[in-house]
């Protein structure tokens, strides 16, 4: 059938023959012994190329229909054994407590390949319930019917502020003296979850300026170095440095952003217990007291100090 397929989408036999690298003899005749056995002609031939009757457009969606069916079979008879498991994050989860988990998982279950899928929220919740996906990690309130959550991190938030402006000589950042500044946040990171976070500790002052942006963390960084504005990042990601920047704690009565494991309980797949024990066992101790981030091993706490 890749025969048909080709020639339909390249719209000539000899075009469809180079790109399979076989003869386009082949290709012709296999076409027309297949319209023997269909008894309906599937092309239209002229000088210039070919194209599908109405007959062979039916024939060949439907052919494509079936396909799909088949891939997606394959997918999940390939999650049902185990061999894979599909991860869902935010692009900002690659650092931390997950790097961590995703460690010592291989470490572990070296036999399992990991897929690292990246999307939003939305995206996410709708490819756990198709199937799609075995396990995603979220951040903040996620509202995810016919989904199982659990809690297993927290992180601080901080604030990213211009090397030059007066509020990096503080010691934390306050919501107040962020209401008169320009607040971005980058709905490719976790925007939009911070952005909730900060309406539901009482802190929508900071927010009373924000943009909503889909640049990328490279960028967004670059735009505050060069005193564009401000923006928030989890403790995860203060290890990076970049030109003209500095981190400072926010300041607030509840400063630390939770993530969680959000799964669906018919998930077949055995690695996602697998994956579930070892992301408990990682952050056991994150998960009792004061929250803490582990980086490369090491448990780190920060302190708040005085605030701005």
């Amino acid at each position: 059938m890749r025969y048909l397929i080709s020639a339909a989408e390249h719209g000539s036999f000899r075009k469809a023959a180079a790109s399979l690298h076989v003869e386009q003899s082949a290709i012709s005749r296999h076409i027309r012994d297949l319209e023997i056995r269909l008894g309906t002609p599937l092309f239209i031939r002229s000088h210039s190329g070919v194209s599908l009757t109405d007959q062979g457009k039916v024939f060949v969606e439907n052919i494509r229909r079936g396909l799909d069916q088949i891939r997606s079979a394959a997918e999940l008879v390939t999650a049902a054994s185990g061999n894979t498991i599909r991860i869902g994050l935010r692009s900002s989860l690659g650092t931390g407590c997950l790097a961590e988990i995703l460690q010592r998982f291989g470490e572990t279950r070296g036999g399992v390949q990991q897929e690292i899928l990246e999307g939003n929220v939305e995206d996410h919740i709708a490819a756990l319930l198709a199937n799609q996906l075995d396990i995603a990690f979220l951040a903040g309130s996620v509202d995810a019917p016919h989904c199982h959550a659990i809690d297993l991190w927290k992180e601080r938030l901080f604030v990213a502020c211009p090397k030059a402006h007066p509020l990096a000589r503080c010691s934390a950042i306050s919501p107040e003296s962020l209401s008169t500044e320009r607040l971005m946040l980058s709905e490719r990171e976790l925007g939009s979850e911070i952005f909730a976070f900060l309406k539901g500790v009482g802190a929508g002052v900071a927010i009373s300026r924000a943009t909503l942006c889909m640049t990328g963390r490279e960028t967004l960084m670059s735009l505050v170095g060069l005193k564009h504005g401000f923006t928030l990042v989890t403790e995860a990601n203060t290890s990076a440095i970049f030109p003209n920047i500095v981190y400072r704690p926010l300041a607030v009565s509840d400063p630390y952003l939770s993530f969680k494991a959000v799964w669906v309980r018919s998930n077949s797949n055995p690695a996602v217990r697998h994956f579930l024990n070892i992301a408990k066992s990682v952050t056991h101790d994150d998960r009792h007291g004061h929250p803490r981030l582990r980086s490369n091993g090491e448990t780190r706490l920060r302190t708040q100090g005085a605030s701005a």
